[in-house]
């Protein structure tokens, strides 16, 4: 797949290889990994399936098959799947000339070099293969968070190496319930998740994969508002687990995805929204109350911006090149709590930006900064003026009309890559790494929504790198930042406004506003 490889090629280039783009192709198109089902558990399944679209997504030849005869049937139509989607780069065969045979399930096998396994809210990958005995029932999302991992340790032994990542954990086991490497007993079963009121910004690469950590589950009910105006381009592929190399015929919403791949859950209502989240929220903006919101959006900028709606409760990631902050900010303005944005201040790096931008597209530097922060779409007019300070034609940028200022600048002018300042780049992270961060907002979600695992979310701030990935995951608590507007009067105010009526979480709570396209 061309433009997968493409912007893979980008995106690792940002890392200073010393290979040449053609050499860095190669390189990727010929390395060749084998996964092997042992067992057909739904949380193994859910790894395998989510091992497969990830590895797919890194430009990696991916052999899939089973431990008998039972199993190479389920194998075949996750196979068959992956290939209807338009991923050539995935079959059905035994290992071979393998680089890296990783099986998945608590059953070993001789020729594989890592082993991937769910037991309860345990996940593990261990180099050296053994029975899992006593294995607990494990649930999807386990599963498709054991798929993530299982394909960033496959990039970070094969890729690693180039850019000198030469040491390797023999074995990474964590509870997904408290992030600790002690073994947690709570039952992974899971039962309906039920969830009130909330409001998904941003459909992209990490919200996208909460999406998809939804639909794994075996219920879902309530409400679910996604916001996100934007649709899938060729630049979108490697990293978005909602996009199919086919899309690429069709225009395709990122919420319309959504919202089809949600549709089993018949008794969640889920309401699909086109346009920039400002536009959403500044309807009834002093008086609109948020109950819970979902921030999977891109910028520093967008996350203060959405810190002053004042929601609630707030649950945010946010990732870099390898790493990945998962956040939560339940009812910050009560508790004087962080909030959505005290983790995120503006910076010069920021600004700088901004500048960089401005320069290259012949607008104000503050300009640049609201259509960024805002995600305004891009106008006609917009577009025609860029054009001409670039002294392109009048309907050069035309198949951006409509698009977010930010998706614009970075398909239509950079070629899909982020902008580079004298801080160095805005990275491009790699698809398993905003997979990642999407499964863990759904998995806090589930925590959230769930009183019998309640106990165990997440409070407040959890930080991974899976370049460097261990088994001790670095959770803290971190106190609001000083000079945050959380702590400015006209905006406390505002929050106990809102919900002065609310004395517990008033999460089932009617929205002033619920539509549907």
């Amino acid at each position: 797949m061309k433009q997968i490889l493409e912007q893979n090629i980008l995106a690792l280039n940002q890392l200073k290889l010393h290979m040449s783009a053609v050499q860095l192709g190669e390189f990727l198109q010929s390395r060749q990994v084998s996964l092997i089902l042992t067992d057909e558990t739904p949380a193994h399944l859910a790894a395998l399936r989510s091992a497969i679209d990830i590895l797919a997504r890194l430009s990696f030849q991916v052999d899939v098959s089973g431990r008998t005869s039972s199993l190479e049937f389920r194998t075949d139509k996750l196979v068959e799947r992956a290939q209807r989607f338009g991923f050539d780069n995935v079959s059905q065969a035994r290992p071979f000339k393998s680089d890296l045979v990783i099986t998945i399930g608590v059953e070993p096998v001789s020729e594989g070099s890592l082993q991937a396994y769910a037991s309860g809210w345990n996940i593990g990958i261990t180099s050296s293969g053994r029975k899992i005995a006593h294995a607990k029932v494990s649930n999807p999302l386990c599963g498709a968070m054991l798929g993530v991992l299982t394909a960033s340790e496959a990039f970070n032994r094969i890729v690693g190496p180039l850019f000198g990542k030469d040491d390797f954990p023999s074995e990474i086991f964590v509870s997904l319930l408290d992030y600790s490497s002690t073994v947690t007993e709570e039952p992974a079963e899971l039962a309906e998740l039920v969830i009130p009121q909330a409001i998904l910004i941003g459909c992209g690469a990490v919200g996208g994969a909460f999406v998809y950590a939804l639909s794994l589950l075996p219920a879902a009910s309530g409400k679910l508002e996604i916001v996100d105006p934007d649709w899938f381009t060729s630049t979108n592929l490697h990293r978005y687990v909602l996009a199919r190399p086919v899309d690429l015929v069709n225009r395709v919403y990122k919420t319309q995805r959504a919202r089809e791949l949600l549709r089993h859950h018949a008794k969640l209502k889920v309401s699909e929204y086109r346009e920039n989240f400002s536009e959403f929220l500044n309807e009834d903006c002093d008086e609109r109350k948020i109950p819970f919101l979902i921030s999977a959006v891109d910028s520093h900028g967008k996350r203060r911006d959405l810190g002053r709606e004042t929601p609630y409760e707030a649950l945010n990631a946010s990732t870099g090149s390898f790493t990945l902050v998962l956040s939560t900010h339940y009812q910050a303005y009560l508790n004087a709590g962080p909030c959505l944005g005290c983790h995120y201040p503006a910076s010069d790096a920021e600004q700088e930006r901004f500048a960089v931008i401005a320069r290259e597209i012949g607008l104000q530097i503050g300009e640049v900064q609201n259509l960024s922060n805002t995600n305004a779409p891009m106008t006609s007019d917009l577009l025609a003026k860029i054009a001409a300070f670039r002294r392109q034609t009048p309907d050069t940028y035309s198949e951006f009309l409509g698009q977010p200022f930010d998706s614009f600048y970075q398909h239509g002018v950079c070629g899909g890559i982020e902008v580079e300042t004298h801080s160095g780049f805005t990275e491009i992270p790699l698809a398993h790494i905003s997979a990642a961060a999407g499964i863990l907002l759904a998995i806090e979600t589930l925590k959230r929504f769930s009183p019998e695992l309640e106990q165990y979310a997440l409070d407040n701030f959890l930080q991974l790198d899976l370049l460097n990935l261990t088994s001790c995951w670095f959770s803290n608590r971190k106190l609001s930042r000083l000079g945050c507007d959380c702590g400015k009067e006209i905006y406390r105010r505002r929050f106990e406004q809102k919900y002065a009526a609310w004395s517990v979480p008033p999460l089932t709570s009617t929205a002033n506003r619920i539509t549907t396209l």
